[in-house]
């Protein structure tokens, strides 16, 4: 055992000749209480739910995991605002404010009931602690040492130019006085012009401190050009990119519920996805992924029988999330039998653009059950794939086209 928390340390990256290899993980204060338990579940949720109740319980585990997310969030953060889309955007407690103040404010590092101390630390480190605990005296005693000496002839040397100063005169000492009051006011407007332009030439990869305190955009909160460099008032930042490579259920909560984007150091609050539409997005490349990756399946979803949510955001639940997932789920099924004929481990990597190409009309008429293409809605004029005219006809549509415009400028 003792072997294994050792090697356990070494995979924190800690210096194993490091007097802070002995530091303690970010645990919880309490861990029963409720918050931990809800961020657990909404990050966790399916390897919980299957794994809670039998020999290989994962609840410790997966509690450590979430200790460390909060405690790394405002670096996490971070990396969102760098980076638009960033996976990271995925992890739901951090889409949740209140319940991410809640656990930051359970998350400690010091010794608890639950830890009560450092495992698998070599003797070494504590010889190593003793010492430096030594070391740091003895400097301290030589550090106040100096600093009596150095005291002590400052006290002379003021005493003698005081008594100077005192009668009128002048001295070396009391010149250099002057010249270095002058040199620090001129070194501090210096400065001062430096740092100005010091921020006005700042690159994009500086480390930027995120606000995360999220705020809700009004209407009219962004306001930038659109592709033609027609100025207009958008929905969502123009650094907004969506989540990469997200899962069904991921997308399904921000589809709900929506995100949290970081936009330089602000974060805001942008609302469901399911309110969001084409037009909201200034880039082709985001409209398409909107119209052609997450409407698609998203829409398929919400429109199977007994999905019934909430208009209000703050009415959504935990437990409406996951039943309207699974009767949406159970739907799909249904309809498109032929996807969950595969592993279940090769369906649950399917993102959003793989499930909302495999419920596409032509994808399940070529890959479908019989079944799956019984089931198929009646094809109008929307869903009938577009006839191509041969070459010929073609031809002869382009001429009557030309004989028609002649007419007109004849006549």
């Amino acid at each position: 055992m003792g072997g294994d928390y050792y090697l356990g340390r070494l995979l924190t990256l800690i210096d194993p000749e490091d007097v802070l290899f002995d530091t303690l993980p970010p645990h919880w204060k309490d861990e029963f209480h409720p918050s931990v338990r809800r961020g657990i579940e909404i990050t966790f949720g399916k390897v919980l739910s299957c794994r809670e109740h039998t020999d290989h319980n994962p609840l410790g585990l997966l509690s450590f995991l979430l200790a460390s997310i909060v405690h790394h969030s405002d670096w996490l953060f971070q990396e969102m605002g760098k980076h638009p889309g960033h996976l990271f955007y995925s992890i739901p407690v951090l889409n949740d404010p209140v319940l991410l103040r809640e656990l930051k404010e359970q998350l400690t590092m010091e010794k608890t009931d639950t830890v009560p101390s450092a495992t698998g630390i070599p003797p070494h480190v504590s010889h190593a602690k003793a010492i430096t605990k030594v070391f740091n005296i003895c400097m301290s005693n030589k550090d106040a040492l100096d600093d009596f000496k150095a005291e002590l002839k400052t006290a002379v040397a003021d005493a003698v130019d005081a008594k100077v100063a005192a009668d009128g005169g002048i001295n070396q000492a009391i010149m250099k006085a002057q010249l270095d009051t002058l040199l620090v006011e001129l070194r501090t407007e210096i400065r001062a012009g430096s740092l100005i332009m010091h921020q006005s030439n700042l690159g994009a990869e500086d480390a930027i401190e995120v606000d995360t305190t999220v705020r809700i955009p009004t209407v009219f909160q962004f306001h930038y050009k659109d592709d033609k460099g027609n100025m207009r008032f958008w929905c969502v930042p123009e650094s907004f990119a969506f989540p990469q490579e997200i899962s069904r259920w991921n997308g399904w909560r921000k589809w709900l519920c929506g995100t949290l984007v970081v936009d330089g150091s602000c974060t805001w609050k942008i609302k469901p996805f399911r309110y969001l539409k084409r037009r909201d997005f200034k880039s082709l490349a985001l409209q398409v992924a909107f119209s052609g990756e997450w409407k698609p399946i998203f829409s398929k979803m919400m429109s199977a029988p007994g999905v019934e949510i909430p208009h209000c955001v703050e009415d959504i639940t935990e437990d409406i999330l996951r039943s309207s997932y699974a009767t949406a789920t159970v739907y799909l099924r249904e309809y498109f039998s032929y996807i969950f004929q595969q592993p279940d481990d090769t369906v649950s990597k399917y993102t959003i653009g793989t499930w909302s190409k495999k419920i596409k009309r032509s994808f399940v008429k070529k890959h479908g059950t019989v079944e799956d293409i019984a089931r198929l809605p009646l094809e109008t004029n929307y869903n009938q794939p577009k006839k191509r005219k041969d070459q010929s006809e073609a031809m002869l549509t382009n001429s009557h086209c030309k004989l028609n415009k002649v007419a007109v400028r004849t006549s």
